[in-house]
């Protein structure tokens, strides 16, 4: 559950790519890297929490033209402003989560156990 915010950052990311087409590169490589993840090492946590800080820009930046393209399909553009902001917010807390102290449990240092025991 820790992890779902973030899954739904990144899915919300590949939505927004693959609307009008704009890039599906880029919405590939955000519905692969949850995937990610998986990977349960330390340094996995800092970089999806420099991928989501990096996000908020993104909606940031989107609000504007989202807002006039909605005035221009009648649509309120408050509501449109409103959703895209708590998609920020949604890439801000999944950022956040990744920094609790169960997050850091579940994803140890190189060369320690989930309980932060060294290997040996």
């Amino acid at each position: 559950m820790l992890v779902l915010p973030t899954i739904l950052s990144f899915l919300a990311l590949a939505a927004h790519f693959l609307h009008e087409g704009r890039s599906v590169p880029l919405a590939g490589v955000c519905l692969l890297l949850p995937l990610g993840l998986l990977v349960r090492r330390r340094w996995v946590l800092r970089v999806f929490r420099g991928l989501l800080v990096a996000a908020i820009p993104v909606w940031l930046w989107t609000i504007p033209e989202s807002m006039q393209n909605a005035e221009a399909f009648g649509r309120p553009p408050a509501r449109t402003a409103v959703i895209l902001l708590c998609v920020a917010g949604l890439a801000g807390l999944a950022a956040g989560l990744l920094w609790t102290r169960r997050a850091r449990g579940a994803y140890p240092r190189t060369g320690a156990t989930a309980e932060g025991r060294p290997v040996q």
